[in-house]
């Protein structure tokens, strides 16, 4: 009774009904005054194309990071700070957070035994082959045409 007679009174007498009837359509008149009839399209545009933009942005932000992962791990291969073992995990938290993965490889040290033979791929000087034979022993063989076999064979038999 109160809010129909706005705190005056709660008596019957004290509230003009046609008159709160009027103020009432006079706000639902303001209040659908101010929503437009047909909407701004250069405000809104369709869950669809919107739907369609995101999927698009999730797919380019994929291929780029997924590009500097790949970059970063391969980098990290060669040089000795990632061991082939560990790609799949440093893949997973690249693609997931990409600056752990480069606060990781920053810090991660370069192990030299990991990027090169030791030898740099040459056989050590003083090495001998399969048949017990050093390199001047190999090195008359395939002067005159020997099997090596044959040779460290008649060798051992002396």
């Amino acid at each position: 009774m109160n809010r129909l007679s706005n705190n005056q009174g709660t008596g019957a007498a004290s509230v003009n009904l046609l008159e709160l009837l009027t103020q009432q359509d006079d706000r639902i008149a303001a209040l659908s005054a101010q929503v437009p009839g047909v909407p701004d399209p250069a405000k809104f545009v369709p869950v669809s194309v919107l739907t369609t933009v995101q999927q698009q942005l999730a797919a380019l932000s994929e291929k780029v990071t997924g590009g500097e992962v790949n970059g970063l791990i391969q980098a990290a291969l060669s040089d000795g700070r990632l061991l082939p073992d560990m790609q799949e995990q440093a893949k997973s938290l690249g693609n997931n957070d990409i600056a752990s993965l480069k606060s990781y490889l920053d810090k991660a040290p370069k192990v030299a035994a990991l990027r090169a033979l030791q030898t740099g791929g040459k056989p050590p000087a003083n090495a001998q082959d399969k048949t017990g034979l050093d390199a001047d022993a190999l090195a008359v063989c395939s002067l005159f045409g020997h099997d090596p076999k044959d040779v460290a064979t008649l060798s051992q038999e002396i």
